[in-house]
């Protein structure tokens, strides 16, 4: 439940950036989808924390401020681009990965409610993700740190 309230906080944090500057009306549409989606969770996780004795964070965790402020950093197309990658396509390989744990180990029936429900969004936001950003599984992602390494390798690396 921590790690999905401070996902959450931090999708809201990072899709109401997105509505300020993303230049990409797809890309602000995503952004509103996202952030309606976490309301409903955020709600959701409030009302079912006192029955499972969970205090819920009210902050996003460190990883996800430096996340933040590194989008800060960046404006139009890069932006566009971060965005979709981090809260797009990283966010939604992440929950979808807390969400699925629940479901196979979770005994309390209000979150099991919550993660099946919630499953099949994280699907289908993680897919227009996907779309909007060329995402193929396992690739390298475009850099954004003012290194050089700005290209996207569809390819199947090698072993070490």
């Amino acid at each position: 439940m921590i790690n999905a309230a401070e996902a959450g906080i931090a999708n809201i944090m990072l899709g109401e950036l997105a509505l300020q500057r993303a230049t990409n009306p797809e890309v602000k549409q995503f952004a509103q989808a996202e952030i309606d989606e976490q309301q409903q969770v955020k709600s959701e996780l409030t009302r079912i924390a006192p029955q499972v004795k969970v205090t819920l964070p009210t902050v996003p965790g460190a990883k996800y401020q430096a996340i933040m402020t590194q989008l800060k950093q960046l404006s139009d197309e890069q932006f566009n681009r971060a965005y979709m990658d981090e809260g797009g396509v990283n966010a939604h390989l992440e929950n979808a990965a807390t969400f699925q744990r629940e479901a196979q180990f979770g005994q309390n029936p209000a979150l099991l409610a919550l993660v099946n429900k919630g499953l099949p969004i994280i699907e289908r936001h993680f897919k227009t993700a996907s779309t909007l950003t060329d995402y193929r599984f396992a690739q390298v992602a475009q850099r954004f740190n003012g290194n050089s390494g700005t290209s996207r390798s569809n390819t199947t690396p090698t072993n070490p």
